[in-house]
Formats: C-alpha cells, structure tokens, sequence
C-alpha cells in the first residue's frame, strides 16, 4: 500500500510540475509582447483590433470584410508591415 501512495504521490508531483511550468511559460510569452500603434488606411475592408510585437515576433488581431459578400474563408492575405520611418520592413 506504501508504494501505491508513492507513486501516486510521484504522479501529482509530475503534474504539478507540468501544470506550473505551462503557466509560467504562457505568462512569459504574452508578458514579452508590447502594444503597435496601427495606421490603417482602408478602415472599411480591414479592422484590426489589437496589433503587437516583440524583438522576433509579432501578432495581428482583427477582421477582414468582403464588400461583395462572397466567403473569405479559406483564403489569404498579405500584409506589409512598415517602421515608424514609414519603411517597409519585409517582403
């Protein structure tokens, strides 16, 4: 019975150990990213609601709207990203 208790106590130990190191590492990569200030000119076909960005990476949050109803999903689009310097950054 002894050894059934310690390996049941090693389990939650391994769980534990998983669950905090998910969270720790969740709350360190949202923490790192930093808010973009959004200049978009054509407001009527892309909403962009939150933009952001670390030193290697970045994430846009937003809506795409088809002025001819047709279904968006499925498809692609591209999205140049330019500096404060109004530079294109990547191709």
């Amino acid at each position: 019975m002894d050894e059934i208790k310690r390996y049941i106590i090693y389990i939650l130990m391994v769980i534990g150990l998983w669950i905090f190191s998910s969270v720790f590492s969740y709350i360190g990569l949202n923490a790192s990213y930093k808010n973009l200030k959004v200049y978009n000119n054509n407001e009527e076909q892309v909403n962009i609601k939150i933009a952001q960005a670390t030193k290697v990476n970045g994430r846009i949050y937003g809506e795409v709207i088809s002025k001819e109803g047709k279904d968006l999903n499925g498809k692609y689009i591209k999205v140049d990203i330019y500096n404060k310097n109004v530079e294109l950054l990547r191709n």
